[in-house]
């Protein structure tokens, strides 16, 4: 969150630019969700709901943080292989956090564990989609529009099936989460 405030405030994007490329929302986000999840591991390092808060809000708030260095980094004529690679990071860092940690940490709630045997079923769908979502995110080009492509940048999959399905599998994930 940090990195996320200096770079933007150095980067050349204005308020309006970092609010509209999710660096505000994604800082925010990752914060939150790591000061939740911070005295739980911290007291309870046994309960795997503060560690997937905590790991969810590192994860969010990469990708804020990514995008404004990014936009110094463009803006200060930095290129090349590392930079790439860090926009690749960038792309795909929010996605882990939204259908993994956050949908985990409501399934194991209060005391880290699944409610019984029985529901082990329900992790599932975060074992397909946070993986497809990651892909997905890695592919989408986000980073492009402070100037800084992936590696692996394929804005042609957002018209492809797969995001439909990633959005029905996060869907599902959550409901999942709330009956349990």
């Amino acid at each position: 969150v940090l990195a996320a405030a200096v770079f933007g405030a150095f980067s050349p994007l204005s308020w309006s630019q970092l609010v509209d490329l999710l660096v505000v929302s994604n800082a925010i986000l990752g914060l939150s969700l790591a000061l939740a999840g911070w005295p739980i591991a911290a007291l309870r390092p046994r309960n795997l709901v503060g560690w997937a808060l905590l790991i969810g809000g590192c994860a969010w708030a990469s990708t804020g943080a990514g995008i404004a260095l990014l936009a110094w980094a463009h803006a200060h004529g930095f290129a090349g292989p590392f930079w790439r690679l860090v926009a690749t990071a960038t792309n795909g860092g929010w996605t882990w956090a939204l259908t993994v940690c956050l949908p985990l940490a409501l399934m194991l709630l209060p005391d880290g564990h699944l409610p019984g045997r029985r529901w082990r079923w329900a992790l599932l769908p975060l074992a397909i989609n946070g993986p497809l979502l990651a892909a997905l995110g890695v592919m989408s080009g986000f980073s492009y529009a402070v100037g800084v492509p992936g590696y692996l940048d394929r804005p042609e999959v957002n018209a492809s099936p797969w995001p439909t399905l990633s959005l029905s599998l996060s869907v599902l994930t959550y409901v999942i989460a709330l009956l349990i």
